[in-house]
C-alpha cells in the first residue's frame, strides 16, 4: 500500500474528544421515526420538568425572601430559564461522566493505535485488538476535537493532537473509502 492508502494514529484516550464523538454518534444514529419522536418527547419532557421545577423554586424563593406574591411572572420566567440551563448542564455532565467511566475501563487504558486503510478500521490497545470493515461504519466526520467514526451507536475517535493533516481532509478521504466499500 502507498502512504495515501492508510493512516496510523497513536494517542492516549481523552475525555473531551470521546464525549464529542459520543454525542455526534448518538445524533447520527439512523433511528426510526417512532424512536426519534420518543427520544424528542422524553428530552422535551425532561427539559420542561427542569424548567417547571426552576419556576416553582423561584416563586417559593421570592415568597421566602418576602418579595410578595403580587407578580409571579418574572420569577417564574427566570426560574424556567435557569431550569433549562440546568437541563443543558445536567445533560452535558451526564455525557462527560459516561465518557470518563468508559476511559477507566481496562480496554481504554494506555496507548491506542488506530490503523485505518481501505479495508476498514483497526483499533489496538494494550489489552485488545478490534477491527471493523467499512460496511459496518455509518459515517466519518471531522469534529472540533478530532475525527469521529460512527458505528451503530458506537463512537470511535482520533483526537486532533494525533492528527498531522487537517482532520477535514482525512475525514473526506475516509468517507470516500467507506462509500466505495459499501
Amino acid at each position: 500500500m502507498s502512504a495515501a492508502d492508510f493512516f496510523i494514529f497513536r494517542f492516549h484516550n481523552q475525555a473531551e474528544p470521546m464525549k464529542e464523538a459520543m454525542i455526534n454518534a448518538g445524533q447520527a444514529l439512523q433511528m426510526s421515526a417512532g424512536r426519534k419522536a420518543a427520544t424528542i418527547l422524553v428530552s422535551c419532557g425532561a427539559a420542561l420538568l427542569m424548567a417547571g421545577g426552576g419556576a416553582v423554586f423561584m416563586v417559593f424563593l421570592s415568597i421566602l425572601l418576602g418579595l410578595g406574591i403580587k407578580n409571579f411572572m418574572v420569577p417564574s420566567l427566570i426560574g424556567a430559564a435557569l431550569g433549562l440551563c440546568m437541563f443543558r448542564y445536567w445533560y452535558n455532565g451526564l455525557i462527560r461522566l459516561m465518557a470518563q467511566s468508559i476511559l477507566k475501563t481496562p480496554f481504554n487504558q494506555g496507548m491506542v493505535e488506530m490503523r485505518i486503510d481501505r479495508e476498514g478500521v483497526m483499533m489496538i490497545t494494550e489489552r485488545a485488538r478490534w477491527h471493523t470493515q467499512w460496511s459496518g461504519i455509518h459515517k466519518v466526520v471531522a469534529g472540533k476535537q478530532g475525527l469521529n467514526i460512527f458505528l451503530s451507536g458506537i463512537a470511535l475517535y482520533v483526537p486532533n493532537d494525533a492528527i498531522e493533516d487537517p482532520a477535514e481532509a482525512i475525514a473526506q478521504t475516509l468517507e470516500e473509502w467507506r462509500v466505495a466499500a459499501s
